[in-house]
């Protein structure tokens, strides 16, 4: 699935501090890519060291026994964008 990056500054530090506990709930191992870039979706450095400003398109990848619904509410979450702290 591809997400984008509603943060208009960016997957800074804070973001990722969001983003990793909500996606530590799951299970299922979470890959995201940003170009030739893959880091876990559960670290926080990895999510820094993609360097994705605003717009920016990421494809997520979830593999596990509850990635069906890992899936759904991770898209969910990237779309309510309530992580961003300057929304």
């Amino acid at each position: 699935m591809t997400v984008v990056i509603p943060c208009h500054l960016g997957l800074h530090a804070r973001c990722a501090m969001k983003i990793v506990p909500f996606m530590k709930q799951f299970r299922s191992d979470i890959q995201i890519r940003k170009g030739s870039a893959v880091v876990d979706g559960k670290s926080i450095i990895g999510l820094m060291s993609l360097g994705a400003s605003y717009g920016t398109r990421l494809e997520v990848e979830v593999m596990g026994m509850d990635a069906e619904m890992a899936q759904a509410a991770i898209e969910a979450f990237f779309n309510e964008s309530n992580y961003c702290a300057d929304h």
